[in-house]
């Protein structure tokens, strides 16, 4: 009796992958504002009609990443 064996990628569900490329973007995108801040880069920004701008903190772009995805 032979076995076709399957390529690994296909034998995990579609919600598991996206999940974890979700996951993998959120680090990335925080990580390059953490290089940015690093770097001195000013971390502020206005919502629309906003006088003034307010810092953006730390995992704000891990968090915008992940409600984007999910």
């Amino acid at each position: 009796m032979t076995t076709t064996a399957r390529p690994p990628m296909t034998t995990r569900p579609i919600w598991l992958v996206s999940a974890a490329a979700g996951l993998a973007a959120a680090a990335a995108t925080e990580v390059y504002g953490l290089l940015a801040r690093a770097a001195g880069v000013p971390m502020a920004a206005g919502g629309l009609g906003a006088d003034t701008a307010e810092p953006i903190t730390v995992g704000m772009f891990a968090m915008g990443t992940v409600i984007s995805v999910f």
